[in-house]
């Protein structure tokens, strides 16, 4: 998934931190899972604050069989506190440096609803923003130890 981000120009620029424990077991709609990813820290990408010495987009996951929280957070651009509750709004831009659609927010957030998740945003004006998303595992559910995944760190 990595990989697959580091098309963007800013991507060489900065840092992408994967702090998943490569042992960590998560099952779920792979597809959406990745949507989700993709979106999140591609924004945390596009958004770099290249005048800091460091930029960064960082990865973590917490999980036990009933739920995960995804975290993405970056040291980039942020976003202004006026914008926060409209940023997951479909056409929604933030940023005059928005040369999207204004859609991958919306993207993800639909794709977390329909996992039955939550996501939110935090974010400060010129200091980063940080993602949260909260999943289902479907490892908790019965049957599910027959079908189980295990969550790849270059995701």
């Amino acid at each position: 998934m990595v990989k697959e981000l580091q098309f963007i120009p800013v991507a060489a620029k900065g840092t992408i931190e994967n702090g998943i424990d490569p042992n960590l077991r998560v099952l779920s709609d792979s597809p959406r899972l990745k949507m989700i990813l993709h979106n999140l820290i591609g924004n945390g990408i596009v958004y770099a604050d290249l005048e800091k010495p460091s930029p960064f987009v960082r990865i973590e996951c917490l999980a036990n069989k009933e739920t995960w929280k995804l975290m993405i957070s970056d040291n980039g651009i942020g976003i202004d506190k006026v914008y926060l509750k409209k940023v997951f709004d479909m056409y929604f831009r933030a940023s005059e440096k928005s040369h999207g659609s204004g859609l991958g927010l919306f993207i993800a957030k639909e794709a977390v609803s329909k996992l039955n998740g939550s996501i939110s945003v935090e974010s400060q004006k010129d200091e980063g923003t940080i993602y949260v998303v909260d999943i289902p595992n479907d490892l908790g559910k019965p049957g599910a130890a027959d079908n189980t995944h295990q969550q790849n760190r270059e995701t």
